[in-house]
């Protein structure tokens, strides 16, 4: 009896012995893994590893695992992948290189968490004051441009050299005389051959550089009132007050033409590619074009033995 229970109790020490050695090693505060990889097609992503059960058995005391010892179809994922955020998979059968870089405890991944969102949160804040520069300067240059559209406006035709108005009083744009009736002009006559210049377009035609001139502040004129108009309007929609320029002792002088909107509505100033493609002015000392009849070939004779066609009257029967 005795015998026996020495063997029964040799028996539990040896099992317990068993499951000791079959217990995975003491936690070690762990709770994920730093992991590098690298495709067969050379690409290189790095990543965390949270700790699993199926994970602790890959990765624990490991520093570099040969992906062809591991089941080809079984996925690996990677968290906060190359710093983005944001999860890649693989497949072990993908997989040229596997490195675990380090361990990670809790606090390791609270103070990379802790340090993606600190710089995540200097970049928001050095966005927002760019845009708010940028919006500062934006109404800066708004209130410039309401500036010197109300000083345009309020000299208006009163600004032009007298000699230069009177050639806006004699073709006024508001009655077609706009800068791109030359280039029709030239096509009407040259081109389709269907008109000729009366004496008023090409008296217009002769003096069309003075007129021009009158022409270009006119239009920074006429560009400052839509200007104000559209500010009273966006206004009005947003129930804001219009914006109220600067007295007139404290404004900016009235610019002349910029040559971006000089470009922009003279064709004679338009970018090389442009010009190169604009029909050439018209010469108005040159004789006009000569008419000629459209060519109409004769019909051939009929040939010997051929009897002549039928003429039928329209609406006749058989």
């Amino acid at each position: 009896m005795i015998a026996r229970a020495a063997y029964v109790l040799s028996i539990l020490i040896l099992s317990g012995a068993l499951v000791r050695a079959a217990l995975p090693a003491e936690d070690d505060g762990t709770v994920a893994w730093s992991v590098a990889v690298v495709t067969k097609s050379g690409a290189e992503f790095s990543g965390i590893v949270p700790r699993t059960e199926r994970t602790a058995k890959l990765f624990d005391e490991a520093e570099e695992i040969d992906p062809a010892s591991l089941p080809p179809g079984e996925t690996l994922s990677l968290d906060h992948f190359n710093g983005l955020n944001g999860s890649i998979g693989f497949t072990f059968g993908e997989l040229a290189k596997l490195k675990v870089v380090a361990p990670l405890t809790a606090d390791d991944v609270k103070s990379r968490d802790d340090s993606r969102a600190a710089a995540k949160k200097a970049r928001l804040e050095a966005e927002a004051a760019r845009l708010e520069l940028v919006t500062e300067q934006r109404a800066a240059r708004a209130k410039q441009e309401l500036e010197r559209a109300a000083a345009k406006v309020e000299a208006g035709l009163q600004n032009i050299p007298e000699e230069l108005r009177a050639w806006l009083d004699e073709f006024p744009p508001e009655e077609g005389w706009v800068p791109a009736k030359k280039s029709q002009l030239y096509y009407q006559q040259v081109v389709l051959n269907t008109h000729t210049p009366t004496p008023e377009e090409r008296r217009w035609l002769d003096n069309f550089e003075p007129w021009k001139a009158a022409y270009d502040l006119w239009l920074e004129i006429e560009k400052a009132k839509r200007l104000l108009e559209e500010e009273a309007a966006r206004a009005a929609a947003a129930g804001e007050p219009a914006a109220q320029p600067l007295p007139a002792s404290e404004r900016p002088e009235p610019s002349g033409t910029s040559g971006s909107d000089a470009a922009a509505t003279d064709p004679d100033k338009l970018p090389p590619e442009e010009a190169a493609q604009q029909p050439p002015p018209i010469d108005p000392d040159a004789p006009e074009p000569k008419k000629i009849a459209p060519h109409v070939p004769e019909p051939a004779p009929l040939k010997k033995g051929v009897p002549e066609p039928v003429k039928v009257k329209e609406g006749g029967g058989s």
